[in-house]
């Protein structure tokens, strides 16, 4: 694990992998960018769906959206902690990880459909 930097960026590279580190979490069906794709964080040419910095000019703030699965049986609480253990594990500069549950899907069900 990398030392946090004093001045941080949240970059393109930073995103991804939080993104993939938080979807490997048992419990999380995906990520969730809302009904319109609003909770996202925009860079140059590519759009990551389920986060969003609550304070644009903090990037050591993130907010991330799930989709839980509940055949896993979570215990929301732990699942929360897991989820920024991923996040922080990935990204240690990152200071303020909120986790909001927008959904809850079964198993197979949190897959998108092909429509």
């Amino acid at each position: 694990m990398s030392e946090p930097r004093a001045r941080f960026e949240l970059e393109v590279g930073h995103a991804r992998a939080i993104a993939e580190a938080v979807q490997q979490v048992r419990g999380v069906a995906a990520l969730d960018g809302g009904s319109f794709g609003s909770v996202s964080l925009y860079f140059p040419g590519e759009r990551i769906t389920g986060m969003r910095r609550p304070n644009p000019r903090d990037d050591r703030h993130l907010q991330i959206n799930i989709r839980v699965d509940i055949s896993a049986a979570p215990d929301l609480y732990a699942l929360a902690e897991d989820i920024r253990s991923a996040a922080r594990g990935t990204c240690p500069e990152l200071q303020r990880i909120d986790v909001e549950f927008s959904d809850a899907v079964d198993g197979l069900s949190a897959a998108p459909s092909k429509e």
